[in-house]
């Protein structure tokens, strides 16, 4: 198993570490510009997802749709992240 050396840090050795370990750490370590792009258009478009089904694909650490979670009563948001 992997683990962090030092609590609440990730240091480029941890990354070394969990790719030798065949831990895929795609989007691990960061916020993506992208996602942070997606949750402003979202937020100023939010009223287009009252009552919709939202699905939000590699969603990484999720800011986008959890943004949108908070502003609209949709009827389903679902967020998913996967490396295959």
């Amino acid at each position: 198993s992997v683990r962090q050396r030092v609590g609440g840090k990730v240091t480029i050795k941890d990354m070394e570490e969990a790719r030798k370990s065949g831990v895929d750490t795609t989007g691990t370590v960061c916020l993506w510009p992208a996602e942070e792009v997606m949750a402003h258009y979202l937020l100023e478009h939010a009223q287009d997802f009252e009552g919709k089904n939202v699905v939000e694909l590699g969603a990484g650490v999720g800011l986008a749709g959890l943004a949108l979670a908070a502003r609209v009563k949709a009827n389903c948001i679902l967020l998913t992240d996967g490396n295959a």
